[in-house]
């Protein structure tokens, strides 16, 4: 759990992202989530997934915090 509610908001909505690792990590990437679900280009509206980087992307010298960059200014 990475709590983000002090240093984000949506409107007044505190936001909430979670990370989880997957035992396979770092060949599988981590599953991040939002909680509520964020309007961004690169977060699913179904579920609040974080789609972009990860999957097709992901490899195990990927870092995390550059695919944070792409959601987090």
């Amino acid at each position: 759990l990475f709590d983000l509610k002090d240093n984000i908001r949506y409107g007044n909505l505190p936001i909430t992202m979670y990370i989880n690792y997957p035992r396979e990590y770092p060949f599988k990437p981590p599953r991040v989530f939002f909680d509520p679900i964020l309007f961004h280009p690169n977060v699913d509206p179904k579920d609040g997934t974080l789609k972009i980087g990860l999957e097709n992307d992901w490899s195990p010298a990927s870092k995390l915090y550059d695919l944070l960059m792409n959601i987090i200014p």
